[in-house]
């Protein structure tokens, strides 16, 4: 199984895939890279965190304490977790359905959302989806671009190492990024040989736009799941 995900990320997640009795494989194809950003000086209601890496970026640069006396919002598990371990409280809010349009849904039927505070952190590459959809409902709210997803530079040896690897495994794309980045890389060409799976329905709707067909799409936009699934998969 060949993972596409960053180094760090990689590995925290192959032990997961090895006590599934999967094999991971590194192909990296996102690096992050964090940015600073001026002091944040308009009060919030409510800080939304859409991933893991805008929860690092925004522990690194923001003040110590700024978000104490604010209310918490976390678009995944996997982030809610990294909230916990850096800032050291739960998030008031976390949806049952880790994506973009399942968290604006559930967040609105919980709360009003008319003259809200919001800020959102996000990265570089991130569509204004909640912007615009709390926007529409009477929020105010500021997108934090508090990160980049940039694409790494790819060795001779590597791609070498990816063609002998991908043929019949699965390669797991963690991001509309990291599959973008993988197609600049190494082509789409290479993928008719291996089973894509997609993490989340945005990294599905990249593929699709390439013509590349998921071989199934994890009920959870999360690694564990990814893992459960193929461990599960009746061939």
């Amino acid at each position: 199984m060949i993972l596409t995900t960053t180094y760090s990320e990689y590995k925290k997640i192959s032990k997961t895939a090895r006590q599934c009795g999967l094999v991971p494989f590194f192909f990296g194809c996102i690096k992050i890279k964090f940015l600073k950003f001026k002091p944040l000086d308009k009060k919030y209601d409510w800080v939304i965190f859409t991933s893991k890496n805008g929860v690092n970026a925004f522990f690194r640069g923001a003040e110590k304490g700024y978000i104490n006396d604010k209310k918490i919002a976390a678009i995944g598990e996997k982030t809610a977790v990294e909230i916990k371990k850096l800032f050291g409280k739960k998030p008031d809010f976390v949806p049952k359905r880790f994506n973009s349009k399942d968290f604006f849904k559930e967040f609105k039927n919980n709360y009003n959302l008319k003259g809200l505070n919001i800020l959102i952190v996000t990265s570089n590459l991130s569509d204004n989806f909640l912007k615009k959809s709390f926007t529409t409902d009477g929020a105010i709210v500021d997108n934090l671009v508090a990160y980049k997803t940039l694409r790494p530079e790819i060795s001779i040896s590597k791609k070498q190492r990816l063609v002998k690897n991908i043929k019949n495994s699965f390669i797991v794309f963690s991001s509309p990024s990291a599959f973008k980045n993988f197609i600049d890389m190494v082509g789409s060409k290479i993928l008719k040989d291996a089973f894509a799976v997609p993490v989340g329905l945005k990294t599905k709707k990249s593929m699709d736009e390439y013509g590349i067909k998921s071989f199934f799409v994890p009920s959870e936009s999360t690694f564990d799941c990814v893992f459960k699934s193929i461990k599960d998969y009746n061939f």
